[in-house]
């Protein structure tokens, strides 16, 4: 069935018939390998295409399973409840393109989107499906992007042992093709970016030639994991996880394995999901792998039901936090230290400065407050105590920042910010006001 429907895909674009309903039947040739070599497939494939272009498709055949809506939903519902609103999205394998397809319209609208993908009949499906968005027929080792220039990265990588040839990160590039994809993701992303692969369970489970290591020397921890049955993808028994990865420092306890007894068997399993049973979506069965034994996840209940109430405790506005934190800091750096300088105990005022750069939506402004300054900004002798001072700081922020939990949080990122600026010179008091 689903051979016979690729070529139906490739005979429509063959004749440039770029109708959505047809090409959208195109899920690739991962696992169906041997049927793509059969002679008379083969025959009527090559009356359509080059051999150059069949041959590039065979070596997708181990790696190209397109990913389940139901898991292309779950993360994007993730993304939300984490707070993730938009930027810029990078999207390394892409397909022909479930991730853009499923991508809420208001993320879509606020995004620069770049897709990468390789296999040229999935690429140029992409390219007819989504037109608006930047796509890119190559191998993600070959295309130079800029580090540290990314808010999110998300797909399904491919999986092999192979490595690739990447001059530009050679320390990345010796290692399998799943773990480079997502060593290189977070090399890409900015302080608080996040990378959500649906990716196999050896990038968490392998206990040695793996990239977790690599990953937190980059400053990326895990957020959250999900490990999700075998039966998910077809032609394919294999244990994936959803990994949500943030380029921040956290607590979360993922770069060792541990060891587990699963049916009289013991093996290796991320620390994480020894921490976090509750993540692991379906039943660990160790069964037979080619000639050793393997733990694998196999189904058990309503998938669905079980991401549901996944999302209910995932980090609400995690991401949102931290754009808070990146927003305080940056105005406090550029803002702050012309506004206020502390020089041999006084207090110098540039008061136009922050001013001219208030901003509609997200802004802040200083208010000449218990004291009064001079025409030269000096402190006056009738302005409070010199080793006293009081800083008013009125920030105006979107009604969704305002709840409680986020206030005490902006306002310790101010606090710590004007300690390290007067570095203890001066004593002072701070005073937040919402909203105008």
């Amino acid at each position: 069935m689903r051979i016979e429907q690729n070529l139906q895909v490739i005979n429509a674009i063959a004749q440039k018939n770029f109708n959505p309903e047809i090409l959208e039947k195109y899920t690739g040739y991962g696992g169906i390998g041997r049927e793509l070599a059969e002679y008379e497939y083969y025959k009527k494939l090559n009356s359509v295409i080059p051999k150059q272009k069949i041959a590039e498709i065979k070596a997708t055949t181990k790696t190209a399973y397109y990913t389940p809506e139901l898991l292309v939903k779950f993360i994007y519902q993730a993304l939300d409840k984490l707070g993730f609103k938009g930027g810029n999205i990078l999207e390394p394998s892409a397909g022909t393109g479930a991730f853009i397809k499923h991508m809420p319209k208001a993320m879509k609208e606020n995004s620069k989107i770049l897709t990468i993908e390789t296999e040229p009949v999935a690429h140029s499906i992409l390219k007819a499906l989504h037109p608006n968005i930047s796509t890119i027929n190559k191998n993600f080792e070959d295309v130079t992007i800029k580090d540290n220039s990314v808010d999110l990265v998300i797909g399904n990588p491919p999986y092999g042992k192979w490595t690739v040839t990447d001059k530009k990160n050679p320390d990345l590039a010796k290692h399998a093709i799943h773990h480079y994809f997502t060593a290189r993701g977070i090399r890409l992303l900015k302080k608080n970016g996040i990378l959500v692969f649906v990716i196999n369970q050896y990038f968490m489970d392998n206990i040695r030639d793996h990239v977790r290591d690599v990953i937190d020397q980059e400053g990326g921890s895990l957020l959250a994991a999900y490990r999700l049955p075998e039966d998910l993808f077809d032609n394919a028994k294999v244990t994936t996880d959803i990994i949500f990865i943030v380029k921040d420092k956290l607590p979360t306890k993922w770069l060792k394995t541990k060891p587990i007894t699963v049916d009289k068997e013991t093996k290796q399993i991320n620390e994480y999901y020894i921490n976090n049973p509750q993540n692991i979506l379906g039943d660990l069965r160790a069964i037979p792998i080619y000639e050793r034994t393997g733990l694998v996840c196999q189904s058990n209940g309503n998938l669905k039901k079980k991401l549901d109430s996944r999302l209910e405790v995932i980090p609400k506005k995690y991401l949102q936090k931290l754009s808070i934190e990146n927003f305080i800091n940056n105005k406090l750096t550029t803002d702050m230290l012309g506004l206020i300088k502390s020089t041999n105990n006084k207090l110098y005022r540039l008061t136009y400065f922050i001013r001219k750069n208030l901003k509609a939506k997200t802004c802040l402004r200083y208010i000449d407050f218990d004291y009064k300054i001079n025409e030269d900004y000096h402190l006056t002798k009738y302005s409070i105590p010199e080793k006293e001072h009081y800083f008013e700081l009125d920030f105006k922020l979107s009604d969704n920042l305002l709840d409680a939990t986020q206030r005490i949080h902006f306002e310790s990122v101010v606090e710590i910010y004007i300690k390290k600026l007067i570095q203890d010179s001066i004593s002072y008091k701070l005073y937040f006001h919402y909203g105008w």
